[in-house]
């Protein structure tokens, strides 16, 4: 049995006074930083380190991401290939 009439019975189901409006034009990172103060030429930005690598892992991390950047990049050129052989040789 559907309700017909809707009850308000003042449970906040989702919090949304704290979510602002996107602006349309300009992207929300340059916006972000206009708004805040701005560092003195002196002061380093903050930087969260909270994944502590070594050398060793950091290289081991970014030869992992070009390897697998490698690999995607030959699945298409190797895919390309056989596209353009099949439309040259086989559907003539």
């Amino acid at each position: 049995m559907a309700r017909k009439d809707y009850e308000d019975d003042g449970r906040t189901i989702a919090d949304m006074s704290g979510v602002e409006r996107r602006p349309l034009f300009i992207p929300g990172e340059l916006r972000r930083q206009n708004t805040h103060r701005t560092a003195s030429k002196d002061e380093k930005p903050e930087r969260d380190d909270s994944l502590h690598l070594t050398e060793r892992e950091r290289g081991a991390a970014i030869g992992g991401a070009l390897t697998a950047a490698l690999a995607i990049g030959l699945v298409f050129i190797v895919c390309g290939a056989l596209l353009i052989w099949l439309l040259t040789t086989v559907w003539r």
